[in-house]
């Protein structure tokens, strides 16, 4: 934590930054407006899981980040989750334009659904504490979880 900040007759005190997850990969599956003519042409409701030789195309694309970066952390932004009910294997999802501030750890259960635009931050805090000491604590959301 850094020192008091003056400015006028206030005084406010500014935080260290949290130290932000080192993502090993970033996957961005979402969809751009409108049909695709791909995703039409083979029958499923998002291109991404249009078959590749017997496995949709996210999925795929999810082994072969899993495998390169074992362990590590990974994202997945998108696909729509109004349409995930064609990609029973896709564990969770996270939508594009949702934030998770995760300065503890954020845990998304089994086919938990984070929507567009929603917000999720695992610290606050102690108001009543003079140097407004940062608390992180954990977050779950459970399997089948929606938060919108």
């Amino acid at each position: 934590m850094s020192g008091p900040v003056r400015s006028g007759t206030q005084e406010r005190r500014t935080l260290d930054a949290p130290s932000p997850i080192a993502y090993a990969a970033g996957v961005l599956a979402g969809e751009r407006p409108g049909p695709s003519e791909l995703s039409q042409a083979e029958h499923v409701p998002l291109k991404v899981l249009v078959d590749i030789d017997g496995r949709p195309m996210l999925a795929r694309v999810l082994d072969v980040v899993a495998e390169a970066t074992p362990g590590a952390p990974r994202l997945v932004g998108g696909p729509d989750a109004r349409r995930l009910d064609a990609a029973p294997w896709l564990q969770a999802a996270i939508a594009d334009g949702a934030d998770i501030y995760n300065m503890g750890p954020v845990t998304i259960g089994r086919y938990g659904v984070v929507s567009k635009r929603a917000h999720i931050c695992a610290g606050t805090h102690d108001i009543n504490d003079d140097k407004f000491l940062l608390i992180a604590k954990p977050i779950v959301l459970e399997a089948y979880s929606w938060v919108a």
